[in-house]
């Protein structure tokens, strides 16, 4: 298959399917070299390596770590069916834009880290050049879900069973919080040394953890569509206010700053975020809680105080909801 260029972009044309599929058809449109399962780009495309390793039948992970010397376009072909769907970590500080079902969203740890999408999804991301860029994805089949997430008796049984039965693209954002981001380093930093028992065990930690999280959502109503300019407003809404979580402003204020009413603004929020203002925010503050517990700088109730808690036990209460241990647990 001969690469397809767009202004002056190299295209790489590519469904999703199994990733010793996969990386065989990129390896054939960019110039590379393929050595079992580790793609190295050669240096008239950049340097860096897409490595997958088969976790078990029908399931995979992939690591990408590139720096370009052009960008590159991943153009994403829907297939005929959900036969297979892929769980996407972005940890890059640059952000990867891309567009899928009318929607552009910037994908890296200041927007959007974290998307699950179905072979059924039309997409193009748009990989930044004269950066380093680091995906980690994990890649299963719907078979694999069938026999491994359908049969347990868990929260997750009717979300996936309405899932597995979509005829159309799924497409599901999360962030990623304090419990994945632990798994997440320990995979990326001993991804040469970690033993494979450890490794199939943290992946089944990250996808049990993500699928708690979005079978709390229904797909039973498909989602509205978003206006391009109200998904730009939530975004800038959403990276201003992290930037200065300490000072999170009231709804009112959040809605007026995205242009929106009040009711519009609540809708489209749990739609891209799956949950309320409050409750996005409310995590937030309990993720940075953590981080600053993990420096030993700072004693609990000063925490409880710089995240907006005057009262001790009630901060030691909403911590453990959200992590499942007291502040004064954390090493």
């Amino acid at each position: 298959m001969m690469p397809l260029k767009h202004n002056n972009m190299l295209t790489i044309t590519h469904p999703l399917t199994a990733s010793n599929i996969w990386i065989e058809i990129v390896h054939n449109q960019v110039d590379s070299t393929l050595d079992n399962n580790v793609l190295t780009l050669n240096s008239s495309v950049g340097e860096g390596t897409v490595k997958y390793f088969t976790i078990q039948k029908e399931l995979f992970i992939t690591f990408i770590r590139l720096n370009l010397t052009a960008p590159i376009k991943m153009k994403r072909v829907a297939g005929n069916a959900n036969d297979y769907f892929i769980l996407n970590f972005f940890l890059s500080k640059q952000n990867v834009t891309q567009k899928a079902n009318n929607k552009t969203q910037l994908l890296g740890l200041h927007h959007y880290s974290m998307l699950f999408s179905s072979a059924m999804t039309n997409a193009e991301t748009i990989i930044p050049s004269q950066h380093p860029i680091d995906i980690f994805n994990i890649t299963l089949s719907k078979q694999w879900i069938i026999d491994h997430v359908l049969d347990a008796e868990n929260s997750a049984q009717d979300f996936f069973g309405n899932l597995l039965n979509q005829e159309g693209a799924v497409y599901l954002y999360e962030n990623i919080d304090y419990k994945l981001s632990a798994v997440l380093q320990e995979i990326l930093g001993q991804q040469e040394t970690i033993g494979k028992i450890k490794l199939f065990a943290n992946i089944l930690t990250l996808l049990a953890h993500f699928f708690e999280k979005v079978s709390q959502r229904s797909i039973n109503q498909p989602p509205a569509p978003i206006n391009e300019l109200d998904l730009k407003n939530l975004l800038t809404l959403i990276e201003e206010t992290e930037a200065d979580w300490k000072n999170i402003p009231s709804v009112e204020t959040m809605a007026e700053k995205a242009h929106m009413s009040l009711s519009k603004f609540k809708r489209l929020f749990n739609q891209v975020f799956g949950k309320s203002p409050y409750q996005y925010f409310l995590a937030l503050k309990m993720e940075r809680a953590m981080e600053l517990l993990e420096t030993n700088e700072y004693s609990v109730s000063e925490v409880g105080y710089l995240v907006g808690y005057s009262n001790l036990g009630q901060f030691s209460k909403v911590f453990k909801r959200h992590h499942s241990l007291l502040p004064s647990e954390v090493k």
